[in-house]
């Protein structure tokens, strides 16, 4: 949970990045290949696209930028409640988690969360913590089955 919670700010950026993008490309190549916005004897006439076009992609950064955060607030609200059932309802948590949830969880679904919450030794919560603390043997065990020697 802990690397699920950290990795929405990353999604969050990502997302207004894109939908920046996407919005600002779009705005651009219909201001300056539709006739409407070409034609100065239309009502619809856009005398300079590249102003309407920065326009368009603040307008969309702002938009995006609030709906990656309402997306990060709900995706932090499921897993505290998840995380809070799991303390509160040990031993039923089968019976009521979605599938998906369950195969994206695997072992750590009946799980107290014991270590997701604690402070390191210098006092300040990381994010990785509990993640790194409970893969470190995986991730050894594979650094050093992927060293060979030179034969």
């Amino acid at each position: 949970i802990a690397l699920l919670h950290g990795s929405m700010g990353t999604y969050e950026v990502v997302g207004v990045v894109f939908i920046t993008a996407i919005c600002t490309v779009a705005s651009s190549v219909a201001l300056t290949s539709i006739p409407a916005y070409n034609d100065e004897k239309s009502a619809y006439f856009v005398s300079n696209p590249a102003i309407m076009t920065v326009l368009a992609g603040a307008l969309s950064m702002l938009i995006s930028a609030a709906f990656m955060s309402l997306f990060n607030m709900a995706a932090d609200s499921l897993l505290y409640v998840f995380a809070w059932a799991r303390q509160e309802h040990a031993g039923h948590m089968r019976k009521y988690t979605p599938s998906p949830m369950m195969h994206l969880l695997g072992r750590e679904l009946e799980e107290k969360p014991a270590l997701a919450l604690q402070a390191n030794a210098r006092g300040r919560f990381t994010r990785f913590s509990h993640a790194a603390t409970k893969y470190k043997d995986v991730v050894m065990s594979t650094m050093a089955r992927g060293k060979t020697s030179p034969s």
